[in-house]
């Protein structure tokens, strides 16, 4: 009888190490497939970034050239003003220089 008791004793420890084995692979399979799909949609999102990059690398390059000539026309601008300002002035002074009595 104490064998009986013994084996059934055992056979309850087994179905429930197996119970909880089984539960054990089922959330070990949910969290394999949650990561998976983690893992999908950051590959996606990262693929979107790097196609935003190259739209905007190629957006830079074709602006490129617009913007050294704006650049260079600003510059060429403030330049002229700047002659212009010295001009004035030289131009003064020389008229005033040439006004004064000797």
């Amino acid at each position: 009888m104490a064998g009986t008791v013994d084996d059934t004793l055992v056979l309850s420890v087994l179905r429930e190490l197996r119970k909880e084995s089984r539960e054990q692979r089922e959330l070990l399979s949910q969290f394999l497939e949650q990561l998976r799909r983690s893992s999908d949609r950051l590959e996606s999102k990262l693929l979107g970034l790097e196609r935003r990059q190259i739209g905007l690398e190629e957006r830079m390059h074709s602006l490129g050239p617009d913007l050294e000539l704006m650049i260079k026309s600003e510059l060429l601008g403030r330049l002229t003003h700047c002659e212009t300002i010295i001009e004035q002035t030289l131009s003064s002074r020389l008229a005033e220089t040439q006004a004064r009595p000797d």
